[in-house]
């Protein structure tokens, strides 16, 4: 398969050149090239599709059975400071929470270790628990665990596999944002997989999409929500309204180009006695709603998600608007 080239950066941290990894029946990596800069990139795809080896490439955990990784430009047993938390935390059973810290921070005097060390315990909200082993702490206490002794490490890039994902959803953000803003004083490099589209839109610039092994696409968040261009990459940063050509000129609504996905926020059911569908059925859920037509002259039915809050009844006449980028 044709290997796909990422986004060019000055001076690429990490650097896959046709990679592959064999893994039984099928390759697990195939023919992968990339280059990583400084930035947050999010590794997305279903589950099997290769985030996770992609990872264990990056971090050295795996060599790959064929191509090259290089790191700042050098052979990949150069020395350039990776940190990687594994799915499961990586943690170590025999020691406590604040060790977990202090072991990690090289050639520091005390004070500053104690300085670093208690300002990433407030910021993962871990203070109270800093004298308990792993078995000892929850599912979301052993996560935000693996990313403070991460960020205690101060690396050059942070790989991390599904980071927080044990986290409670409402306290997400701030743990989150304790990365970011390590990310912003550090410049450094955060790769990281998740199966969260909200996470990848708040916390990554850039998006790779995996599928089977294999890049099917690189590039800035902004394009792959606001321009996708397909729509097995496109669910991957949310909700898709994927209509072809065929659909779009049923429908009455200009765009240009052929197929093409439109967010849901960019969508508008009105009512209208000169509409071009009836509704079905409709679902409101919070901002959005999905909603069930059906054009009044050909009779295909077509589901949108769209916009909205008022609730629109069965057989209600709507016209359908679709706002353009700039105004969405």
């Amino acid at each position: 398969m044709p290997s796909l080239t990422s986004l060019s950066t000055e001076t690429p941290l990490l650097t896959l050149s046709d990679v592959v990894l064999e893994g039984g029946q099928q390759r697990r990596l195939d023919h992968i090239s990339l280059q990583i800069g400084t930035g947050r990139t999010a590794i997305v795809g279903l589950s099997g599709a290769g985030k996770t080896s992609l990872l264990n490439v990056l971090a050295g955990f795996e060599a790959p059975t064929d191509g090259r990784l290089t790191l700042g430009g050098q052979p990949s047993n150069h020395r350039l400071f990776r940190y990687w938390v594994p799915q499961n935390g990586g943690l170590w059973p025999h020691i406590c929470l604040i060790d977990h810290l202090t072991f990690v921070i090289e050639q520091a005097a005390d004070s500053e270790i104690r300085k670093k060390s208690d300002e990433i315990l407030g910021a993962f909200d871990l203070r109270h628990r800093a004298n308990a082993f792993p078995d000892e702490l929850s599912q979301g206490e052993r996560s935000r665990l693996a990313l403070a002794r991460a960020l205690m490490a101060n690396p050059q890039v942070l790989l991390a596999d599904e980071p927080l994902a044990h986290v409670d959803i409402v306290r997400k953000p701030e743990f989150w944002k304790a990365v970011d803003d390590w990310i912003d004083r550090s410049a450094s490099s955060l790769i990281f997989s998740s199966h969260e589209p909200e996470v990848v839109r708040r916390h990554a610039d850039r998006v790779i999409v995996m599928e089977q092994g294999s890049v099917i696409f690189d590039g800035s968040v902004t394009e792959l929500y606001d321009n996708p261009p397909d729509e097995r990459s496109a669910v991957f940063l949310g909700p898709i309204n994927w209509l072809t050509a065929e659909r779009l000129s049923d429908l009455g609504i200009q765009q240009q180009g052929g197929d093409c996905g439109i967010r849901p926020e960019r969508i508008t059911l009105s009512e209208s006695h000169s509409g071009q569908c009836v509704v079905v059925q409709n679902s409101p859920s919070g901002y959005f709603q999905e909603t069930r037509l059906q054009h009044v002259t050909n009779g295909f039915e077509l589901t949108v998600i769209h916009r909205g809050l008022r609730v629109l009844s069965p057989r209600t006449r709507v016209s359908i608007t679709i706002d353009r980028i700039s105004d969405a």
